[in-house]
């Protein structure tokens, strides 16, 4: 006998019901305006996606130039070897190896590179894929940052569109530190703003992670400039909109704090390693009043002052048409002011004050001063042409006598680009097509000035308008952001990079005595061949290279290594000591001679009475068996940082006793080594890491309370 069912019984008509709630459920959905506007939103970016980045999508293009060095090559060796849950120590790849987090600009701790390398391997169409999405998850920032400051939908669309074809993308595309500031100033701007409603719990643990990726997205010199505008923008702020301290400027302050010991994580062993000294003094920037034709017209030819990289304020035609019917009285207005006018006084080489900009504290850290302040100059832009429609339309016919100085301001700025675009270096198809776009769009801003049609069907056409001055600015200058992927990669790498990562060997799991010899050119090494793009095979295969195009400057093992190999006394000896094996040998002035190396690296003898077998080998740490017959200075191959740590221990692994480490006349590692037989250890650990962790820890505690506190209060409140 079977006991009774506890499971209720469903009845024909429980199922009807069911079947009949789930259209209506569907039904509600798409009656709901915010999902509809949030699907139109999602059609117009994907129509964009493919018709602009269809090639980085399918893997036929990506970015040229630097996006085949340490922002794609390192960025996978340090998510491949470990990533955020075991983060790496020490990159054995180039220049005698280096902390894993001197390079500020690997990606390290950035979650969506994380993702992406859980998904697939992040290969150079991974990133570019990821790229694109970049691209649109900037525009919506955008959008949600003017719907939430009150924007109607069609003008914050106009924002949207006007943004995803911002300079930056296209230009810096090969720079992902300064192309993915794009993406993160809308949404800074947004979590700093007075419309981010901190009495609500998640908003405190989205904040500071919107914060904290934004911080680790961006190019330090553009964190830098983000810090001196956001200041001043925050506190304009404060004081036009005046908001309760407790509401805004500490709960800011409280994440800005929590963002900023997260972003540790990083910086800390950073600076610990490297310091802050800048990796030098001088500022490329220029801007000559031929570069206001680069808000518009197509950018690369030669006679342009400035990288090609770096010359470019494209903002599409639309955006320059409102900028003259700026409702400039508006409250809501004024904090953008503030925002374009920091941004340019501090970042624009026109102005007398410049040299004293550049000498603020963390300036000297980019020597691209204009292009650190160009993202937040260009978003202050868009969002007064955003609050310009978004007044048209709102407001209708305007007053005739109020009309005079905006009209002078349209005419002006047509005039001033005509004579720009004719006497300019320009590809003439794409300036002209360009000036046809602003005129499209100055009669389009004025028929809805003058009430001329439907204000609403009229901002529409702007905004299709503004797609295509934006496509046609993007193609009209495509070397700096496509290129054949495929050949890129065989030139940079000698092969494809998918096929580099299927013969990835990992020597940690390989069991070695010794770290492997590492590549180099034949012969004297050249200065040509320093940053040659070849050896960065060497992160996705798993070896290693005496050079490669990293960024280390300012660090002073690189720059010692570097002046050795191609000005030294000794090249060739310098490069034979750095491209051998890992040996330990007794310290000298000067570099092993090739029979000394050879005698070290195939017998163990590696000096008078010094015997140094290599006895075990992985990433970051090297073991040797000594046998020293009086305390002897011994030098390792491997170039010297702060966090090595030695130990010499029995040969049954007992008795061990720290030994002295420190800094050789080569910027080698150098150890003291006691008389006798020892097992000799060097390990990289890098400095301020348990630091770091325990501000991530309490930033992380401190966002859980406030989150807390708040929805206790909400609760409170409510009861």
């Amino acid at each position: 006998m079977t006991a009774p069912s506890s499971t209720p019984t469903t009845t024909p008509d429980d199922e009807g019901r069911r079947r009949r709630a789930r259209p209506a459920v569907v039904r509600r959905l798409v009656a709901s305006p915010r999902v509809r506007e949030a699907v139109a939103l999602g059609v117009v970016l994907l129509a964009l996606e493919v018709l602009t980045f269809s090639g980085w999508l399918t893997g036929s293009t990506a970015p040229p130039w630097d996006f085949y060095n340490q922002y794609n090559t390192e960025a996978w060796a340090w998510w491949r070897d470990g990533g955020a849950l075991a983060p790496p120590q020490w990159m054995p790849y180039a220049w005698g190896g280096y902390p894993a987090l001197l390079d500020a600009q690997n990606s390290s701790w950035y979650l969506p590179v994380g993702l992406v390398a859980l998904v697939t391997p992040f290969t150079i169409h991974a990133s570019a894929v990821l790229a694109a999405l970049h691209v649109a998850a900037g525009a919506v920032g955008l959008y949600v940052l003017v719907r939430s400051w009150g924007a109607t939908a069609v003008p914050a669309l106009l924002g949207a569109v006007a943004w995803f074809y911002a300079a930056g993308w296209y230009s810096n595309a090969s720079h992902l530190d300064i192309s993915r500031a794009y993406t993160w100033v809308p949404w800074l701007l947004l979590v700093a703003g007075p419309t981010w409603r901190w009495d609500r719990w998640w908003r405190w643990p989205l904040g500071v992670l919107l914060l904290w990726q934004g911080l680790l997205a961006l190019y330090p010199g553009i964190v830098v400039a983000l810090v001196y505008v956001g200041a001043v923008t925050v506190a304009a702020v404060q004081i036009v909109h005046r908001p309760r301290f407790r509401s805004y400027l500490l709960p800011l302050a409280v994440a800005a704090s929590c963002a900023g010991a997260l972003a540790a994580l990083r910086y800390l062993p950073f600076f610990l390693v490297r310091g802050a000294g800048s990796p030098s003094s001088d500022d490329a920037s220029a801007f000559p009043l031929t570069m206001l034709g680069t808000f518009l017209y197509p950018y690369g030819a030669p006679e342009l002052p400035n990288y090609v990289t770096m010359r470019s304020f494209f903002v599409a035609a639309p955006v320059l048409a409102l900028l003259a019917l700026v409702p400039w009285a508006s409250r809501r207005i004024r904090p953008v002011l503030v925002l374009v006018a920091a941004a340019a006084a501090l970042g624009l080489p026109v102005w007398p004050w410049h040299d004293a900009v550049r000498s603020l504290p963390g300036m000297s850290l980019s020597r691209f001063t204009m292009s650190d302040f160009k993202p937040l100059l260009l978003l202050g832009i868009v969002l007064l042409a955003v609050a310009a429609l978004d007044g048209l339309t709102r407001r209708g016919l305007a007053a005739p006598r109020r009309l005079a100085v905006p009209a002078a301001l349209t005419a002006a700025l047509v005039v001033v680009l005509a004579v720009l675009g004719v006497t300019g270096p320009w590809d003439t198809v794409g300036w002209t097509t360009q000036f046809l776009l602003l005129a499209v769009s100055v009669v389009a801003v004025w028929s809805i000035v003058l009430g001329r049609g439907a204000a609403a069907g009229t901002a529409t056409v702007l905004v299709a308008v503004t797609a295509a001055s934006g496509l046609v600015g993007a193609l009209s200058t495509s070397a700096p952001w496509q290129a054949e992927r495929l050949a890129t990669e065989e030139l940079s790498f000698g092969a494809p990079v998918d096929a580099l990562v299927a013969g990835y060997q990992d020597p940690d799991a390989a069991g070695l005595l010794q770290r492997p010899a590492r590549d180099a050119p034949d012969g004297v090494a050249e200065p040509a061949q320093a940053l040659s793009t070849i050896w960065g095979r060497a992160f996705y295969t798993g070896g290693a290279s005496v050079m490669g195009y990293v960024n280390l400057k300012g660090s002073a093992p690189f720059e010692s290594i570097n002046d050795e190999l191609f000005e030294g006394d000794d090249r060739e000896g310098a490069l034979r000591w750095w491209a051998a094996p890992g040996v330990l040998v007794a310290a000298s002035e000067g570099y092993p001679s090739e029979s000394d190396l050879d005698a070290c690296v195939t017998d163990g003898t590696c000096g008078r009475g010094l015997r140094a077998e290599p006895a075990g080998y992985v990433t970051g740490r090297l073991t040797w068996a000594v046998d020293a017959s009086s305390p002897v200075t011994v030098s390792a191959n491997e170039a010297w940082y702060p966090g090595w740590t030695a130990r010499a221990c029995g040969n049954d692994g007992g008795d061990c006793t720290e030994l002295e480490v420190g800094p050789g006349v080569h910027d080698e590692v150098t150890v003291e080594v006691p008389a006798g037989e020892r097992v000799v250890t060097l390990e990289y650990r890098q400095p301020g890491q348990r630091a770091a962790a325990g501000l991530a820890v309490g930033a992380l505690l401190l966002t859980s309370f406030a989150a807390v506190v708040v929805e206790l209060r909400r609760r409170r409140g409510r009861s």
